[in-house]
């Protein structure tokens, strides 16, 4: 397969072209991409303003979106420890997170003295939301390449019930750990109203949502709210250290797999997410973001291209299959048939079957 000579995009893009060099078209756009370096260094002026006047209130300050993953973690930190921000923590438990990431969130959020909320939906409802969406991960979001089903859907409950909890506290500033999709900025700012419509419109377009009604505003919650929502993904602009991250995380008892384990993704459904896409299109939905790292200088050709090398473990594919209640045979060694069994069952209490076929020496 080609890849691009700057950046490492693969040839596999959809639309991709190449010049007679090996280069990409989008980094043959170089005015496009000394715009983003000034529109990053925008959006963080803004973003540094914004923390300054809220850390001058009356806490909590802020909400942030935590799924206990590295980039996400070092996110809660630097708001913390950067800015003194009074932040309230939460956290959508989908039923696929791993274990170790909620024995992290709570060793972080004890060392950062942050306050943690942990929403559990039922898990019967969202197993029938996912199941409907996972025929649209064969389809990428034309404007992103990133997967258009099931990763959008947890995204979209994730900002509705950070609206909702941010009207109960009185907080005005919602702030996510993944990268945006919607602006350059890196940051909206519109009325309860107009967020809550927005956002129900397209959870509707996923599926039916009528039983989501436990989780999300009613029109009436809205009626004496009369201040603006401030959304931020500040991960669009901020510079990142991995390995002093980690020494500093590591400091305050984040602990992730290591070395690291495709076997213990921080979310399993994000790599069955990543595996139906790169199945049905052949295509990874996290390359275009990766190259786009690389020309922003980043991180090096090298390192992008070991992070598409990625690929989930069958353990993980087989065991979410099953507890999704799809039954398409994975053929495992012995030894991954009893990782599978013995570590999944165990941190799932028993919702996943023990039995997987294996292959015969």
């Amino acid at each position: 397969m080609q890849y691009c000579n700057r950046c490492g995009l693969p040839g596999n893009t959809p639309h991709i072209q190449f010049n007679h060099e090996a280069i990409c078209q989008f980094c043959q756009d170089i005015p496009t991409v000394n715009k983003y370096q000034e529109d990053r260094k925008k959006a963080l002026l803004h973003f540094e303003t914004r923390m300054k006047e809220i850390s001058l209130g009356h806490g909590p300050h802020c909400l942030v979106s935590w799924n206990g993953g590295q980039h996400n973690s070092y996110l809660i930190m630097r708001l913390k420890e950067e800015y003194n921000l009074d932040i309230v923590a939460y956290t959508l438990d989908n039923g696929f997170n791993a274990t170790w990431t909620f024995e992290s969130m709570r060793a972080l959020s004890e060392s950062l003295a942050i306050d943690h909320i942990i929403i559990k939906p039922r898990f019967s409802m969202l197993k029938q939301l996912i199941l409907s969406n996972i025929e649209s991960e064969s389809t990428l979001n034309p404007d992103t390449l990133t997967n258009a089903g099931i990763c959008r859907l947890c995204k979209l409950l994730i900002r509705s019930i950070g609206l909702r909890l941010a009207l109960q506290y009185g907080v005005s500033t919602i702030i996510y750990g993944w990268p945006t999709e919607i602006d350059a900025a890196g940051y909206l700012q519109t009325t309860p109203q107009k967020l809550h419509h927005t956002l129900q419109k397209q959870l509707t377009l996923l599926g039916e949502t009528t039983q989501l009604s436990n989780y999300l505003l009613a029109p009436e919650d809205m009626k004496s709210h009369s201040k603006s929502i401030y959304e931020t993904w500040p991960l669009s602009f901020l510079d990142y250290d991995e390995k002093a991250t980690l020494q500093r995380l590591n400091t305050l008892g984040w602990h992730a797999p290591y070395p690291p384990d495709s076997r213990q993704p921080y979310c399993w459904l994000k790599d069955f997410a990543n595996y139906i896409t790169m199945r049905q299109t052949g295509y990874n939905p996290y390359a275009l973001e990766v190259s786009q790292q690389v020309r922003q200088g980043r991180i090096t050709r090298e390192e992008g291209t070991q992070h598409l090398q990625y690929k989930p473990s069958p353990e993980v594919i087989a065991a979410t299959q099953a507890k999704l209640g799809i039954f398409e045979r994975i053929k495992l060694d012995q030894d991954s048939a009893n990782f599978a069994g013995e570590h999944l069952s165990r941190r799932n209490n028993n919702l996943y079957p023990t039995e997987y076929e294996h292959i015969e020496d």
